[in-house]
């Protein structure tokens, strides 16, 4: 089901198991909130990663400056697919998908990847 509510802790991990795992690497939504017209009109895609029956918060993962970029990216990119693929299976036009990104790591490229990813996914 899209809709998954739940509250993970931030636990520090190696950023290989993380890549080791990266299909293991999912996607989670937070509901946004229209104050005026009082209903969901999205939702903020966070990253999560689902290991030995537990998910954890990718959090720390991204906005830790240690992890080289490229690893940074390759997860945030994973995420970004499955959330994209997942949100145009359900034929909501009226929702909205919040995503999250580094500028510091979009503008390592002018933001040519994450436009091609989009462009790529608007084809769909």
């Amino acid at each position: 089901m899209f809709i998954q509510i739940e509250i993970c802790e931030g636990i520090a991990m190696d950023p290989l198991d993380v890549l080791t795992n990266i299909d293991k690497v999912i996607p989670y939504y937070q509901a946004i909130f229209s104050a005026d017209e009082q209903r969901i009109i999205g939702y903020e895609v966070l990253g999560r990663i689902k290991l030995n029956h537990e998910i954890k918060s990718l959090g720390e993962f991204f906005q830790d400056e240690n992890i080289p970029d490229e690893y940074r990216i390759e997860v945030d990119d994973s995420i970004l697919h499955n959330a994209i693929d997942e949100f145009l299976e359900l034929k909501e036009s009226h929702l909205h998908l919040f995503i999250n990104r580094d500028a510091n790591l979009l503008m390592m490229d002018h933001g040519e990847s994450f436009l091609n990813i989009l462009l790529d996914k608007q084809e769909k």
